[in-house]
């Protein structure tokens, strides 16, 4: 006998197997769901990650171009003795960081603080990505050894001074090589008046001046400068005018050299010069050539000054002229170490300093001023202030140290007037320091 099928129990069997698999579809779904939101969160977590080293990179390119300008520049803490190289070190870094105030920096990937301690030789940079306050941020730490090295200052403006400086007149300032790289740059501030031309940028470590498209906004960071010491190019003179006002025989004179390299301290032998002459006012002594002066030559003026010509209108005169002051860079009365030139001038840079790569012509350690026109074929450095007239045409870098401002010294202010040219060919060596230290890496590590 046969049995009856009883569809209703299987119907109930499928039923359950279906909600069983639906059950196990819906268990697998919600894994993967969470699993997906896990690799998201790990992702965006990595991606900050990357980031917060690539902002404390940033942060640490920011220190060294600081350093460079100033390696004096601290963020003023001071690193507990014995954290360096310890567990501790990033910690207290980070610590260090997340107080600062002022000091964060913000860039596309996140923010960045750099902390340089009062007490130590190294530089930090935290980065947070994607802030320093978020909650799911990431820190990265990178602490760099540094130090400090002087070096020689290569000239990189057409016109540069380290104070105020005045643009009037019909000032041109043009780049030789047409690639309007003829800047100008002060480290106070700059007015003009008149339709003066610059063929670079002009920038102003405290006026104001918005970017354009090839050059950076001001305020901009203090330039370096060189450190006039007109006895670093003593080696190179031919001729020493001393304030006995006698003329002697400078280290490179064919004749008669100075033994021993030190000016005017009675090892000189006197050598004959013609055109050159001497008058004493208060006990400075002021020296000048006149048109019989056609002995070119390297020319140190110590503890004096210049006031006249040089050369012609149509012969130059080959020569360099250092005037030294007495009592070095201190500016203390008498004012000694200045250049005045009269009208017509007409000078370009002795071979044998354009020989050892230096193409200077006038160096002064007071002021530089010009009272007339002139032809001037090399650079031309004052330890003071530079009054650049009339139709003085250079071709060479001017720079005005604005070190300071002797008491009766020529001038006070820089200043460029009248119809007068500055033609700039490039980069140019001196035998100068630097007035900063320029810093190096000796090595850095993400802590």
């Amino acid at each position: 006998m046969h049995g009856k099928l009883d569809l209703r129990s299987d119907r109930g069997i499928a039923i359950a197997m279906v909600m069983l698999v639906g059950a196990v579809l819906v268990v697998l779904s919600s894994l993967m769901v969470a699993r997906g939101f896990r690799q998201l969160v790990n992702t965006s977590n990595d991606v900050h990650w990357d980031n917060a080293l690539f902002v404390a990179e940033a942060g640490l390119d920011d220190a060294l171009h600081t350093l460079d300008y100033d390696f004096d520049f601290t963020t003023g803490q001071t690193i507990p003795d014995g954290t360096l190289g310890t567990d501790a070190e990033r910690a207290w870094a980070v610590e260090t960081a997340d107080a600062a105030t002022s000091d964060l920096v913000a860039v596309p990937e996140g923010e960045y603080v750099v902390v340089r301690p009062a007490n130590s030789s190294v530089v930090f940079a935290v980065g947070y990505s994607p802030s320093r306050e978020a909650t799911d941020r990431r820190v990265r730490v990178i602490r760099a050894a540094i130090e400090g090295n002087p070096w020689e200052y290569q000239i990189e403006h057409a016109l540069l001074v380290g104070g105020d400086i005045e643009l009037s007149g019909n000032t041109t300032i043009n780049d030789t090589n047409d690639n309007d790289g003829a800047s100008v740059h002060s480290n106070g501030s700059v007015t003009g008046a008149g339709a003066y031309v610059v063929e670079g940028c002009v920038t102003s470590s405290e006026s104001t001046f918005t970017a354009t498209i090839a050059c950076p906004p001001s305020p901009s960071p203090p330039e370096p400068m060189p450190v006039i010491d007109p006895l670093k190019m003593y080696p190179y003179a031919h001729y020493a005018l001393c304030d006995d006002r006698v003329i002697y025989g400078g280290p490179t004179h064919p004749v008669t050299p100075d033994p021993d390299l030190i000016p005017c301290n009675g090892n000189e032998t006197v050598t004959p010069l013609a055109g050159w002459t001497s008058s004493g006012t208060g006990g400075v002594v002021t020296w000048s050539a006149g048109p019989a002066a056609v002995e070119s030559g390297v020319f140190y003026i110590d503890n004096g000054n210049y006031q006249g010509k040089l050369g012609t209108n149509t012969a130059p005169m080959l020569a360099t002229l250092i005037a030294s002051h007495g009592t070095g860079s201190t500016c203390q009365t008498p004012a000694t170490g200045n250049i005045v030139f009269d009208g017509p001038s007409n000078v370009t840079v002795h071979p044998s300093l354009a020989a050892a790569g230096y193409d200077v012509v006038f160096v002064a350690q007071g002021d530089v001023m010009f009272a007339g026109s002139a032809t001037v074929g090399g650079a031309i450095l004052a330890h003071e202030q530079v009054d650049y007239r009339g139709g003085a045409d250079s071709w060479g870098a001017v720079i005005g140290v604005d070190a300071c401002d002797t008491v009766g010294s020529p001038i006070s202010a820089n200043t460029t007037t009248g119809t007068s040219y500055i033609n700039y060919p490039g980069p140019l060596l001196t035998p100068f320091d630097a007035s900063s230290l320029r810093v190096d890496v000796l090595g850095w590590y993400e802590l």
